[in-house]
């Protein structure tokens, strides 16, 4: 049950406020895990008015969303939705690796097709203690900030190439090409193999005539044409 103070009251003795302090999975209209940290406020109730109202746009698979000194954050993937509600001090960042960290833990256990994740809410209550620790959010922050600077540098390697002249159409154009000589080859291999079991057969067939015209000369020497050895010995 919520309670009826605004977001963001304090629950803590020592006045800190973790990274992530409310989170949920929801499936269709029905929450199937959930988790409050270090706070206390009427989060679910506000959150789950957002998410309402996101859903009606189909586009909105990612969104944040600020209240109060908190930043409402969503990752929608289908019926599923996946919710924290963050510090804006931490910025967008952290909200979202939490998010991801959430929706990775949530598809490696499930399809998404079943009909309960009750055994969901460890994993859930886990990865957020994991983001109450800000030596954690701090290197994981690192971890992810490196991965977007080779993501950026993967970009401008290949804008580079682009402005060599490599245009993405004539890129396309050589997948294309390829594409189709690679069909063209499959073919060609198929009709060949089907060609050379053919000209087997036709040998074998040949050889197998051969054979017996052989075997029929070899009779008709010692029985005559009509093959009467036994009326002859008669």
């Amino acid at each position: 049950k919520d309670e009826q103070t605004s977001p963001g009251r304090m629950m803590d003795g020592d006045g800190k406020v973790p990274s992530i302090v409310f989170a949920f999975v929801a499936k269709g209209n029905k929450i199937v895990a959930r988790e409050r940290l270090g706070v206390s406020g009427r989060f679910q109730k506000a959150s789950w008015d957002a998410l309402t109202r996101l859903r009606r746009s189909p586009e909105a698979s990612r969104m944040s969303i600020p209240i109060d000194r908190f930043t409402m954050n969503f990752k929608i993937v289908d019926d599923l939705a996946f919710m924290c509600m963050a510090r804006s001090d931490q910025g967008k960042q952290v909200a979202f690796l939490f998010l991801k960290q959430v929706s990775d833990a949530f598809f490696d256990k499930y399809t998404g097709e079943e009909d309960e994740y009750d055994d969901f809410h460890p994993l859930l209550e886990k990865i957020m203690h994991k983001f109450a620790d800000p030596k954690a959010v701090q290197k994981m922050s690192k971890i992810h900030q490196g991965l977007s600077e080779v993501k950026d540098v993967m970009v401008e390697n290949i804008e580079k190439v682009l402005k060599r002249g490599e245009k993405i159409e004539v890129l396309v154009d050589k997948t294309e090409h390829l594409r189709f000589n690679s069909d063209a080859f499959r073919r060609q291999s198929r009709n060949l193999r089907r060609g050379l079991c053919w000209a087997n057969v036709k040998a074998k067939i040949f050889i197998g005539l051969i054979v017996l015209v052989l075997i029929y000369v070899v009779i008709a020497s010692y029985c005559g044409m009509a093959l009467e050895c036994a009326s002859s010995k008669k």
